[in-house]
């Protein structure tokens, strides 16, 4: 049986989308020039993502414990961690709720 889901690739992600655990990883390891298991052993005990229940204003059935991400926060954490601090970049509070460092 083929899986006919379609994957998003970092380039197609854009600010207001909600980023799943496999996009983000998807996105740091293209930007860092990193391998999956870097980014697992090194980058994602970093990262806190949040429920997706607390990011709809909808009555949705949700997976339990589906957490994501937006796009410009991951964004942030990523210049954040290269030193390369944007003035469009979400403050530092914002991205605090999703940083472990």
């Amino acid at each position: 049986m083929r899986n006919n889901r379609r994957y998003h690739t970092p380039k197609e992600f854009k600010p207001g989308d909600m980023l799943t655990k496999t996009d983000v990883c998807q996105l740091f390891c293209q930007r860092l020039r990193i391998g999956k298991s870097t980014y697992y052993e090194k980058i994602y005990p970093l990262l806190k993502f949040q429920p997706v229940e607390e990011q709809l204003t909808v009555r949705r059935k949700t997976k339990k414990g589906a957490e994501r991400m937006p796009y410009t926060i991951a964004i942030g954490i990523l210049n954040k961690l290269t030193g390369n601090v944007q003035k469009t970049d979400p403050a530092q509070y914002k991205l605090n709720d999703y940083l472990d460092a």
